[in-house]
């Protein structure tokens, strides 16, 4: 039989402890031989395998023929055969494929529920579970080009979209049905490291993936333009508002659907100044969902059956360029545990604006700095004043004066009362690092005042607040409870007081807090599920963003 066994040890230098990896590899086709496959249906009789070179791939190859997807071809067999893999260890499946026609092939495995044939065609959707023992996934139409293509499959997880509770106990072998050529048939235990998917980053200048999809009113355009601001082409969207409608890909099954099933992590950027909608259409086990995104504060949940909205807060249309990282996964099982996504198909936007930067993921980007404040448009229309027990509140706007200052543009500058409280939107789900640039007024005094946040926990909302007051008097962190509001108390990482032999009145610090770290701190293990609101009690600031690390 051929069979070699390759291990390696990882050293995960975290915890200075080490993994076997191992793979398995079933054909690589270089000794020549076609043993141990087998036709296992001869009608029409004449099919064959071939062992041969291919020079697109400058080695040697299985090369399978016969009556198309009449005749089958084998490799490995059920348990109860001599050459069944009875592999029980690793359960994702590696194969490179070449075919210009339509295939299949089949995986056979034991679960802890009888057999199983996990069943891969060159289709765009999904056929889900056909009858007790076959689970259809459709790889997508665009496999049957005559071109070279790698398949990584994670047995285990696919079976489980259909049967949750079910587990491979062993994995046998591969049933193959189509002409073409197959190659490096493996299994292994390490999860595949895919590279990023990019579907749009108009650097090619070309609109042709895009159509509109709703055209009432007529006049709605997809064009390729270059963005200053972003310093790269974009693709622009223009049309009667959320009127009209474009999409990249399609739905399930239709030429030009991604039929993304192994990364479920979007990237993407854009630029609005007024309301859209952004829908991501999937499939998924319990059928077609749009996860849906709109510049909402608040999240809906589900609507209307088929769409899962969350929203992605009133800065997104606030005519600035924002990167936003979803994992669309866990979007959808906020409000439908135990769904889960079968492939990603295209996104649908309604109103006019512009996107770059589509891209598919394993895992979640690193963002930039998102900014909701730095008061070069010199206005507080964000800003609400949610405590003035002296009536005195104020917000303006100041030129800056101090010395060794890299900020620049403006500063908030508030007074009146230490118990005067000021509020700033924020609803950020992804970024739980707060900087704030602090201090840089000459010449005036600046009393005790704190910097806070109001957040949404795994245990519910909490109140956190950084106040250098409480440095002063050596006070320890603390939660305390009043009524059903819970407040974190710290003390501040920087001087919060200018003047007062404190702090120069000119100083400017950088105010930097990692959110999550400091919830944890006094309550282990609660989650930051959602940073909704910046809370100052006064101060000089400027630059007010949260940041990723």
């Amino acid at each position: 039989m051929k069979r070699t066994l390759f291990n390696a040890l990882m050293l995960l230098t975290t915890v200075f402890s080490t993994v076997e990896a191992s793979e398995t590899i079933y054909e690589n086709a270089e000794d020549r031989d076609i043993n141990p496959w087998y036709i296992y249906d001869n009608t029409p009789a004449g099919a064959s395998i071939e062992n041969i070179y291919d020079n697109d791939k400058n080695s040697f190859v299985i090369e399978l023929n016969g009556e198309g997807t009449a005749n089958g071809f084998g490799l490995g067999h059920l348990p109860s055969h001599n050459h069944a893999w009875h592999n029980t260890t690793e359960k994702i499946l590696e194969l490179d494929t070449k075919f210009s026609a339509y295939y299949s092939f089949f995986v056979m495995v034991q679960t802890d529920q009888g057999r199983r044939f996990l069943y891969y065609s060159a289709m765009d959707n999904n056929r889900g579970k056909i009858n007790s023992e076959y689970i259809h996934f459709g790889l997508g139409s665009a496999r049957i080009d005559g071109a070279w293509h790698t398949e990584r499959l994670e047995l285990e997880r696919d079976l489980q979209l259909y049967e949750p509770d079910n587990h491979i106990v062993e994995v046998d072998g591969i049933l193959i049905r189509g002409n073409g050529r197959v190659d490096n048939i493996l299994l292994t235990n390490e999860p595949p490291k895919l590279p990023d998917v990019t579907y749009e980053d108009a650097e090619d200048g070309s609109n042709q993936r895009w159509s509109v999809y709703d055209n009432n009113p007529v006049g709605a355009s997809v064009s390729v333009i270059y963005d200053d601001a972003h310093q790269s082409q974009v693709i622009q969207l223009q049309g009667d508002a959320t009127r009209n409608g474009y999409m990249i890909g399609n739905w399930a099954g239709r030429s030009g659907a991604w039929n993304e099933r192994e990364r479920t992590y979007l990237h993407w950027d854009m630029r609005y100044s007024e309301w859209f909608m952004f829908m991501v259409n999937v499939q998924t086990t319990d059928g077609q969902r749009y996860m849906y995104y709109t510049p909402s504060n608040q999240d809906r949940g589900v609507v209307n059956g088929q769409y899962i909205h969350h929203g992605l807060s009133a800065v997104s249309m606030n005519g600035e360029w924002h990167t936003f990282s979803r994992n669309l996964q866990e979007d959808l099982e906020d409000f439908e545990p135990g769904n889960k996504i079968v492939s990603v198909d295209g996104i649908l936007i309604r109103g006019s604006g512009e996107v770059d930067k589509i891209v598919m993921s394993q895992h979640e980007a690193l963002l930039p700095p998102t900014v909701y404040a730095d008061f070069e448009d010199q206005n507080f229309d964000n800003w609400t004043i949610i405590n003035n027990p002296s009536g005195y509140a104020r917000m303006e706007i100041k030129s800056p004066s101090f010395n060794g200052s890299t900020a620049c543009g403006r500063f908030i500058a508030t007074g009146g009362s230490a118990q005067n409280l000021y509020r700033l939107p924020i609803f950020n789900k992804n970024q739980t690092i707060l900087e704030i640039e602090v201090g840089g007024y000459d010449g005036i005094n600046m009393p005790h005042y704190l910097l806070g946040v109001e957040v949404d926990t795994d245990l519910g909302e909490r109140f956190m607040f950084w106040d250098s007051y409480r440095n002063h008097i050596h006070a320890t962190d603390t939660k305390t409870v009043y009524s059903e509001s819970v407040y974190l108390k710290y003390q501040s990482p920087i001087e919060l007081v200018r003047g007062y032999r404190y702090a120069p009145q000119d100083q400017v610090e950088l105010f930097r807090v990692d959110i999550q770290e400091y919830l944890e701190e006094l309550e282990p293990g609660n989650k930051i599920k959602e940073v909704r609101y910046f809370v100052t009690g006064g101060g000089w600031l400027d630059n007010i963003r949260l940041v990723s690390e």
